[in-house]
């Protein structure tokens, strides 16, 4: 299947295609998020793991049972996974 939607970040050296529709499309304006995006919300939205490919591969660390994804050359977010929601990532909605 072709994809629906694709990310990179901002220098191309980390890109995704999406082949399935997201499966939750919101806002957060938690503490994490809004210290993660230096914003007061940031838009994400969710897709199942198998709907996900990616080229290249983003660097990621982790803090309070939530994994961020990044690009190590220009610092574009890209994501995150959170532990007590496993098969999901969350995309930023600027990837």
């Amino acid at each position: 299947m072709s994809a629906l939607h694709a990310g990179a970040c901002r220098c191309g050296l980390i890109s995704a295609e999406m082949t399935a529709e997201p499966i939750i499309r919101s806002y957060c304006h938690c503490r994490d998020c809004r210290k993660q995006t230096g914003a007061p919300v940031m838009a994400f939205v969710v897709f199942r793991d198998e709907a996900v490919t990616w080229f290249g591969t983003p660097k990621t660390f982790r803090s309070g049972g939530v994994e961020r994804s990044f690009c190590e050359h220009c610092g574009s977010q890209m994501g995150h996974r959170d532990d007590q929601l496993p098969g999901e990532i969350y995309l930023a909605l600027g990837f």
